[in-house]
């Protein structure tokens, strides 16, 4: 896992990492303000390596199947939650059986089966998040607050950290009745 703007990592830095590593995916936590962005830099980056890139998160969930059809780069779309079609998809399950999953086959986009939203079993069953990105007094928070206001405009103050929950999240939903 990489997260570039965390570590200040130059997008050249970061192509090198992805380069140096050579994944036969690459998975994409994507948002709307940086969407353009993220399809350009995995164009570069399919064009190296030839990888699968797969975009996942609540602003590109809703709209997958636009996403896939403005964008022949990506590969697909995991709607929803994403962490088990992620493990299914990096376990090479058959993408017509992966739940959640918006995909191409022959120039087509194919969305499939919606799952059920987690049960507590399954939400327990993850890794903690605090496990892997604890969060304590130092360099860390500092840092990542320092960007996170220079980068939204907002006023320097005490520092803000968003958290962004995609479990049990109705905006799919929603989006669908729009549409």
């Amino acid at each position: 896992m990489i997260d570039a703007p965390v570590l200040h990592l130059s997008p050249q830095d970061t192509l090198k990492k992805i380069i140096d590593f050579h994944p036969e995916l690459a998975v994409v936590y994507s948002s709307t303000k940086t969407q353009e962005y993220d399809i350009e830099f995995c164009r570069i980056i399919k064009d190296k390596i030839k990888c699968k890139i797969i975009f996942v998160g609540p602003f590109v969930s809703p709209i997958a199947v636009s996403v896939l059809k403005n964008s022949s780069v990506i590969d697909a779309v995991v709607k929803r939650e994403f962490e088990f079609p992620v493990l299914e998809i990096a376990n090479m399950a058959s993408w017509k059986k992966i739940r959640n999953l918006a995909w191409r086959e022959n120039g087509s986009v194919i969305e499939n089966e919606e799952r059920p939203p987690l049960s507590r079993e399954e939400l327990d069953s993850l890794p903690y998040k605090k496990q892997r990105y604890e969060l304590r007094l130092g360099q860390f928070e500092l840092d990542f607050a320092e960007n996170f206001l220079r980068d939204n405009d907002i006023e320097k103050g005490s520092p803000l950290i968003g958290i962004v929950t995609g479990a049990g999240c109705l905006l799919t939903k929603i989006s669908k009745q729009i549409e």
